[in-house]
């Protein structure tokens, strides 16, 4: 298989969320904004890589036992980019991140 390289474009997105008790107390609203954002994924023969935004590369290696999937290897190496991007993602919140940086909006 030659390489095939494909580019992910998610669109801006926003969703509702509510805080409750068990007895159903409302304790907060959060409207939660999405950013949008674009990736790479290549796919090389029992290899796929896919590189975010900002740079964390995740790579899933096909097992010498199992069939190829591509969609498999699409998961399992996204899913390693967005590690590494939330470690990034812990590593500036633990920096004293101001409240208004964030992409949360509180309301009670």
């Amino acid at each position: 298989m030659k390489q095939i390289t494909h580019i992910h474009e998610i669109l801006p997105y926003t969703f509702n969320s509510i805080v409750t008790l068990p007895n159903g107390e409302v304790l907060q609203k959060q409207l939660v904004k999405g950013k949008p954002n674009t990736y790479k994924v290549i796919y090389n023969d029992d290899v796929t890589v896919v590189i975010l935004e900002d740079g964390s590369k995740g790579v899933a290696i096909k097992s010498p036992k199992d069939a190829y999937n591509k969609q498999i290897g699409h998961d399992i190496a996204h899913k390693r980019a967005r590690i590494k991007q939330l470690k990034k993602e812990i590593e500036q919140l633990s920096k004293h991140q101001l409240v208004e940086e964030r992409r949360l909006e509180i309301s009670k």
